[in-house]
This record gives C-alpha cells, sequence and structure tokens, in this order.
C-alpha cells in the first residue's frame, strides 16, 4: 500500500493531541495533590514570575525556532521536516508548562494554573492544520480545486 501525504500529518495531530492528553492529566495529578507549599514565602513570587518569564519565552520561541531547523537538519523529507518543527515548538509550550505545574506544587500558588494554561494554548495554536503543515514543511503554495478550476 503506497503511503499517502496525508499519513505523516495524521500522525502529527495524534501527537499533537496525545501531548494536550499529557498534560491535561498532569495538570489534574497536581491539582489533586494536597500538599503544604514547600518553599519560603519569598520564593512564591519569584517562582511566579519566573514562570510567567518562562512561558512568555516559550510561546515566541516556539513560533520562530522551528522554523530555524533547515530541512538537511531534520531529515531532508517534507514530512520529516514539518513532524522535527512541529515537535520543537510543540515541546518548548509543553516543558514551560511543565515547568508551571511544578512550581505550583512546591509553592500552592493558584495562579501558575493560569501560567499552564497559556502554555497550552501555545501548544493549540500550533495544530497541525494543512496550512501549517506546508509552512512548516516548505512546500510551495498549491491552489485548491474549486468551482471553475482543473486541478492536473
Amino acid at each position: 500500500m503506497p503511503l499517502d501525504r496525508r499519513a505523516p500529518r495524521q500522525v502529527a495531530v495524534w501527537i499533537w493531541t496525545g501531548m494536550l492528553c499529557m498534560s491535561a492529566a498532569f495538570l489534574v495529578t497536581t491539582l489533586t495533590l494536597a500538599v503544604p507549599p514547600r518553599v519560603a514565602a519569598w520564593a512564591t513570587p519569584w517562582l511566579f514570575w519566573v514562570s510567567v518569564a518562562v512561558a512568555a519565552a516559550a510561546v515566541v520561541l516556539s513560533r520562530h525556532l522551528p522554523l530555524r531547523i533547515t530541512p538537511r537538519q531534520a531529515g531532508g523529507r517534507p514530512e520529516v521536516v514539518a513532524t522535527a518543527r512541529l515537535l520543537v515548538g510543540w515541546s518548548l509550550c509543553a516543558g514551560a508548562g511543565a515547568f508551571a505545574l511544578l512550581a505550583r506544587v512546591a509553592s500552592a500558588d493558584p495562579r501558575l494554573v493560569g501560567v499552564f494554561v497559556l502554555c497550552q494554548f501555545g501548544v493549540l495554536t500550533l495544530y497541525p492544520s494543512p496550512s501549517r503543515w506546508a509552512l512548516m514543511a516548505d512546500l510551495p503554495d498549491v491552489p485548491m480545486a474549486g468551482p471553475g478550476r482543473m486541478v492536473r
């Protein structure tokens, strides 16, 4: 059976879904933990602001760094390039979200859940849609078939 060009993008959608589900499970786990704060009172605001800075940097970098990965570095084939670039973007946001949740466990600061949500929004907006897939794979724009258009 020949490999369909849509198959790698569908795999990327499953990976994206899995990352979101695992992050949601991590959130539920940290919210159900009933542990007292483990850091000094002065460290709570520090952890919050560091988490905000890390989350903001991760969301911004998740948009710019993946496009700097050259096709040669990612394996050459467009499907591999797109998958590698998307994984880098997702991982940046997911890692920053995990940092926020770990800081919440350490400090019991509920504002850190909001920072986590910001990071997950970054992952959500990197959904591997056909247009994002083409952008990440460096594919040329192919006009879609429509009324009065013939595709050869």
